[in-house]
C-alpha cells in the first residue's frame, strides 16, 4: 500500500471531540450510540457545532477527503472502552481511534480491489471467526437472558444442544470422540499466552472457549 499522508483538521476534530466527550458522559450512553444520542440532543452547543460541521472536510489524504459525516460511516463509538480522567486525554486516545479507523478503511479497500476475501485463506479464517463470535453470542445470551448459576448451566446447554441436533440433523461420532487426545505439557502447567493482534482489541487466533471445558466434566 502507498502512503496516504492522513491529515486530520484540527477545528473538525475539536469540534467532533466536544461533541463526543458529551455523548461520553451522559446517561444515555449505555443505550444510545452517539449518532442516535446527537439527535435527541439538540440543546448542547457541542453537538450543536457537530451539526454545523458534519459537511466539511475532517481528513484529507493524497488523492482525496472525506467529509465528518463520510468519515463516520466507518467509525465505531464502541472502541472507545476505557475511562478517561482529562479531556485531553480523551481527545488523545479519540486521535488515534480516528487513525486506526482509516487505517482500517484503507486495507479494507485494498483487499476488496485484490478480490482477497475470495482466497481459500480468507474463506477458512472468516470461518474460524464467525464460530467464535457466534459462540460468544450465545453465550452471553445465556447470562443475560437466562442467568444461569454453575449449577445449572450445563443442563441449560445440553438442552439447547439438543434441540439443535433435532433441527439441524447433527450427528456426532463419541466412538471417535473418545479417541481424541488433548496434549498437556506437565511442566507447563498454570501458565499461558495470549497473543493478540496489533492495533485491534482480539487475539491473533480464535481459541476454544473455556466454557467448552465445563460442558464435557
Amino acid at each position: 500500500m502507498t502512503p496516504k499522508n492522513i491529515r486530520t483538521k484540527a477545528r473538525v476534530f475539536n469540534v467532533f471531540a466536544d461533541a463526543v466527550i458529551d455523548w461520553y458522559n451522559s446517561p444515555n450512553k449505555s443505550s444510545q450510540n452517539f449518532y442516535e444520542w446527537s439527535k435527541s440532543a439538540l440543546n448542547y452547543p457541542s453537538v450543536q457545532k457537530y451539526i454545523f460541521y458534519r459537511d466539511s472536510v475532517f481528513i484529507n489524504y493524497n488523492g482525496g477527503s472525506f467529509t465528518l459525516a463520510e468519515f463516520e460511516k466507518s467509525f465505531f463509538m464502541n472502541n472507545i472502552a476505557k475511562e478517561f480522567n482529562t479531556k485531553i486525554e480523551f481527545k488523545k486516545h479519540l486521535n488515534f481511534l480516528v487513525g486506526q479507523s482509516m487505517r482500517d478503511y484503507f486495507l479494507e479497500k485494498e483487499a476488496e480491489e485484490k478480490n482477497y476475501d475470495e482466497t481459500p485463506w480468507f474463506e477458512h479464517e472468516y470461518m474460524k471467526w464467525t464460530s467464535k463470535f457466534a459462540f460468544e453470542e450465545l453465550m452471553q445470551k445465556y447470562n443475560d437472558e437466562k442467568l444461569p448459576n454453575d449449577k445449572n448451566l450445563k443442563e441449560i446447554i445440553n438442552d439447547d444442544l439438543a434441540q439443535l441436533k433435532s433441527k439441524y440433523n447433527i450427528y456426532v461420532n463419541y466412538a471417535m470422540l473418545d479417541t481424541l487426545k488433548v496434549d498437556e505439557t506437565a511442566k507447563a502447567k498454570g501458565i499461558s499466552i495470549q497473543l493478540m493482534k496489533l492495533g485491534v482489541n482480539r487475539l491473533a487466533e480464535p481459541i476454544v472457549d473455556g466454557y467448552w471445558k465445563s460442558l464435557t466434566n
